[in-house]
């Protein structure tokens, strides 16, 4: 069985190192452009919620550079 819901980057209940990723976006303010990458990221593919987690959690470095956002924690 599938099962698909839409896709909010505000909404949804990130864990873990995501979490702290979510939270430098929305301190600059770019959620919207968070939600682009990551729907970039699973173009054409129905990730589960763990993969759509670890991709804004082990791909940090690459979000925030695309985003333009210095990283605090290095």
């Amino acid at each position: 069985m599938q099962f698909t819901q839409e896709f909010d980057v505000d909404s949804f209940p990130f864990w873990s190192g995501a979490e702290d990723t979510v939270k430098e976006v929305k301190k600059a303010k770019k959620l919207d452009e968070l939600q682009l990458l990551v729907e970039e990221a699973f173009i054409g593919k129905t990730p589960t919620k763990t993969q759509v987690n670890d991709f804004v959690w082990f791909e940090r470095d690459l979000i925030l550079s695309q985003l333009g956002i210095p990283d605090n924690k290095s």
